[in-house]
């Protein structure tokens, strides 16, 4: 039983439901398994949210190297839109946005998977979305859905009560349903995997399948990694932490994972990574601050390898390091343009004053509070303590002729980027 992978999976709290459980549990002890993971192409770009989906594809090859892991691009399910509980409207992309979309997002997910080709397999829905004549579609696969069923889903009662629903919307389960049935056909795909949220979708794909079928089929649903106020993490969010380096630098990554807070950090050590469950128990037992730090880097040093590589691991490390050790000589300016991306900063021409510019920064409130905050050497202007209260900002302070560290205390660091 220990071998199992979804004896694991619920080791390490990644399980949210699974459809025909007993069933799945079965033929895992018996066989090698199929198993499909769909993403919508409405960003460039995966999110930290998108983690779990990868990981426990990831801990199903790693249990068995003959499993295959099948990746559905949704290129035209996704121009119509899954119904959710969106706060903004969903942006309407045209067919080449959503061409690029996906390949980014192809690249993103063989990156992190690291997957033999021989296991691994990307597809798009467009493939035979395209080219699918509507009214044998209606004919083949409307008839095994009924609208009363449709909307009695929780998902679509709860999205008509507080917006209008399209049609093209209201019809994405069952295509998303056909999705399962298409690679059940076409690639002896049996389990398909998503968020807590896909719950129906992947249910009314099983029941398809068993229709046309009778054969049994499975779904496995994980939950939905959210951020401190429980609000799930989102493409149309601007807040995001994304799992491109042109969005998200590493350096910022590895600081989200570093405040994460201390009750919720060993979670997401146990769900995100392969550190032994019991050394994660004894950390947290420890119950101490120290530990606490210990498992945030861990976390943080094991996710920015997974998506952007050693390389870039060991610049976060230097950065981290030469920043705690006040070593700002040695950050040269991509290091600097990271740190810019993760810490307050103002914009400002030269002839700011050092009083000025603690009071853009939001370090002090006051001039009368700068004057104070200056007298007691607490503020550091590339590493240098400035204790002059009528400090003007000379060439000599800005670095790569852009930025100038700022630093109150030992810890808090802000930037000035200068315009030329």
């Amino acid at each position: 039983m220990k071998n199992n992978i979804i004896y694991k999976l619920y080791k390490r709290n990644l399980i949210y439901q699974i459809s025909n459980e007993n069933k799945l549990i079965n033929y895992l002890n018996n066989n090698s398994i199929n198993l499909y993971c769909g993403y919508d192409p409405n960003s460039d770009s995966l999110h930290i949210g998108h983690l779990l989906s990868l990981i426990c594809l990831k801990r199903f090859y790693l249990n068995n190297n003959k499993n295959k892991i099948f990746i559905l691009i949704g290129g035209s399910t996704s121009i119509i839109g899954d119904p959710s509980f969106r706060n903004k409207k969903r942006c309407i992309n045209f067919t080449e946005k959503i061409l690029f979309f996906s390949k980014k997002i192809s690249d993103q997910i063989k990156n992190i998977l690291d997957i033999n080709n021989n296991n691994l397999f990307i597809l798009n829905n467009n493939e035979w979305f395209k080219n699918l004549n509507i009214i044998d579609f209606l004919k083949k696969i409307g008839n095994y859905f009924l609208i009363n069923k449709l909307i009695d889903k929780k998902i679509i009662k709860e999205y008509l009560n507080l917006n209008n629903l399209s049609f093209s919307e209201f019809s994405y389960s069952i295509l998303q349903s056909y999705d399962f049935y298409h690679m059940f056909k076409n690639y002896k795909v049996k389990l398909q995997i998503g968020g807590s949220d896909q719950l129906t979708n992947i249910n009314s794909g099983i029941n398809l399948i068993k229709k046309k079928t009778n054969i049994d089929t499975y779904g496995l649903t994980f939950p939905i990694l959210t951020k401190k106020n429980g609000e799930k993490f989102s493409k149309s969010n601007n807040d995001n932490i994304w799992l491109d380096i042109n969005k998200t630098t590493p350096y910022k990554f590895y600081q989200f994972i570093i405040n994460i807070s201390d009750s919720y950090i060993y979670k997401l050590l146990n769900m995100l990574s392969f550190k032994e469950i019991e050394y994660i128990y004894f950390l947290k037992n420890q119950n101490n601050t120290n530990c606490n730090l210990i498992s945030k880097k861990i976390l943080a040093n094991y996710l920015v390898k997974l998506i952007h590589g050693n390389n870039e691991l060991n610049i976060v490390l230097k950065i981290t390091n030469n920043l705690f050790k006040e070593n700002i000589f040695n950050l040269n300016e991509y290091d600097l343009y990271q740190i810019s991306t993760s810490i307050d900063k103002i914009y400002s021409k030269l002839g700011i004053s050092l009083q000025e510019s603690l009071i853009k920064l939001n370090i002090s409130k006051s001039k009368i509070q700068s004057k104070n905050i200056i007298s007691s050497n607490s503020i550091f202007i590339n590493g240098k303590v400035n204790s002059d209260i009528k400090y003007i900002f000379k060439k000599e302070d800005i670095l790569y002729n852009k930025y100038t560290l700022i630093c109150k205390g030992k810890k808090k660091y802000y930037l000035i980027i200068w315009d030329n």
